[in-house]
């Protein structure tokens, strides 16, 4: 059986691994008498007694934490590149996100903004050439183009 420690730099707190007889490990916070993780040949635990390689499933639907019935689904984002659009912004120019929730690549002068109702001005959700997951009302988020061209920028739906 066999020990080794640190001491947290912040909190001072003592830390220690600790080996049994059976060939288990374990961290525990010796300063609270709290076992962070047990580790055996096979497996590895948190504190609550979880195998952390079986922790994902514990987010599955019908599991204790299951993900909400209207959350976003792995599902949804697969049918994502299925389609698509390509949207042509004047140099200068804007163009209105319909309404949706889109993944969205600018192109390299083009960037996503949305309007700010409370100071009553368009603010920057990405620099030019960004791309990002954004829902739109179809009237508060855009496509602004800062060069001196006409631009493509390409937006996937996801449905």
């Amino acid at each position: 059986m066999g020990r080794m420690g640190f001491i947290g730099s912040l909190t001072r707190k003592i830390f220690r691994f600790k080996e049994t007889s059976s060939g288990e490990v374990s961290l525990v916070n010796e300063t609270d008498g709290v076992t962070l993780l047990k580790a055996n040949p096979t497996t590895i635990e948190d504190a609550g007694g979880v195998k952390l390689a079986s922790h994902g499933d514990r987010h599955g639907y019908g599991q204790p934490d299951a993900i909400p019935d209207n959350a976003l689904r792995y599902r949804q984002l697969k049918a994502v590149f299925a389609s698509g659009k390509s949207v042509t912004v004047s140099a200068g120019g804007t163009y209105t996100i319909p309404e949706g929730v889109w993944f969205i690549f600018c192109g390299a002068n083009t960037k996503v903004q949305v309007y700010d109702d409370v100071d009553g001005a368009w603010k920057d959700l990405t620099g030019v050439g960004g791309v990002a997951l954004v829902i739109s009302d179809g009237s508060n988020v855009r496509l602004y183009n800062t060069g001196t061209a006409d631009e493509d920028s390409h937006l996937r739906e996801v449905t």
